[in-house]
Formats: structure tokens, sequence, C-alpha cells
């Protein structure tokens, strides 16, 4: 059996959303994301951003 994890969702959003609260561009977000500077999950084949 697969094994599942539970996610809240209200504290998900993506990166162009981040981007907007962050002032920054969506680009600069995904280098966060890639460098490790930024919690994010994978959905399916969509990415997001973990709130803290």
């Amino acid at each position: 059996m697969a094994q599942s994890t539970t996610v809240n969702v209200n504290r998900l959003v993506t990166p162009a959303e981040y981007a907007r609260m962050k002032y920054v561009t969506p680009k600069t977000v995904y280098n966060w994301i890639k460098s490790g500077q930024v919690a994010s999950r994978t959905i399916g084949n969509r990415q997001f951003v973990e709130l803290s």
C-alpha cells in the first residue's frame, strides 16, 4: 500500500502568489526553492511554497 501524507493546503501558495507577497519575481522564488531557501511541496506536477 502507498503511504499518504496529509498537507495543510491553507499554508500552500503558488510561486507566483509568493512572489507577489515578497515583492520579487516568480523567477526569484524558483531560485530560492532550488537553493533550499524556501520550503516547497510538489503535488502532482505543480509546485507550491509552504508558508510558515
